[in-house]
């Protein structure tokens, strides 16, 4: 799908949410004025520094994806980039990719992580938006993962949401910084599932448990209570870097 065509029906989507429904609820975050040296351009630097030998994979299988580093081997097989001690990345990604070969970058420079995402079918329609159901990452690589997943969701549905169950406190201050601090991320809020801020109008229905583990009876306030979306800048720079690879259906 053309790119002008996704991000011009999310303006449109969003100009709908805050004519229907209440506006203080609903409106996109206003964002702070951002400077060169913002998180934006923080990921974008990781981004630069990924090695010769490494790629981003993106694997989805149906209304399933997977966002992961992975090593080139002979300039043709991918080595899935894992660290054995995690025990999410052993037990649930490994099996799940059916990968021939991993590699045990836990005592190297190479980065490592996973992000499995899942097109929203349950806990409310959650305005069709992609929920993100677990993450592994070496420090200071998981906010790339993170602008890649927001970027599939955006292309794929309506845009990404946070675990509707839980959060780590890590991951909550990547989505505390998209809500505050990224001028270059579109967010909008998700109503709960008792239809609470937009009544009558159910699309926007979504589980909040995690929102309000956050901020209780404020959890309107809580970045885990939106959808976000983005423009696909981090991907393009990536695919310039033939350090992108898109794979699955």
């Amino acid at each position: 799908m053309d790119n002008k065509i996704i991000f011009e029906n999310w303006r449109q989507w969003l100009s709908s949410l805050t004519k229907q429904g209440s506006k203080s609820a609903t409106e996109p975050t206003i964002k702070p004025q951002t400077t060169p040296t913002d998180f934006a351009a923080k990921v974008s630097a990781r981004a630069e520094k990924i090695l010769d030998n490494t790629v981003i994979v993106v694997y989805q299988n149906d209304n399933t994806a997977y966002i992961y580093y992975a090593t080139l081997v002979d300039n043709e097989e991918i080595s899935f980039n894992t660290d054995p001690s995690t025990r999410w990345v052993k037990k649930e990604a490994q099996k799940e990719l059916d990968a021939d070969t991993s590699s045990d970058v836990s005592r190297t420079d190479l980065p490592w992580g996973v992000i499995k995402l899942r097109q929203t079918d349950y806990k409310g329609p959650c305005h069709g938006g992609w929920t993100i159901k677990a993450t592994e990452a070496k420090k200071g690589w998981g906010p790339l993962l993170y602008d890649i997943a927001i970027e599939f969701a955006t292309e794929k549905g309506s845009g990404l949401i946070p675990d509707r169950s839980s959060v780590s406190s890590a991951a909550l201050k990547v989505w505390q910084s998209y809500l505050t601090k990224r001028s270059d991320v579109e967010s909008a809020q998700l109503d709960d599932q008792d239809d609470t801020l937009t009544p009558g109008k159910e699309k926007d229905n979504c589980d909040q448990k995690s929102a309000v583990a956050h901020k209780g009876k404020n959890w309107t306030q809580s970045p885990l209570s939106k959808i976000y979306g983005k423009k696909p800048t981090m991907m393009n720079q990536l695919r310039s870097k033939s350090k992108l690879v898109i794979k699955g259906n």
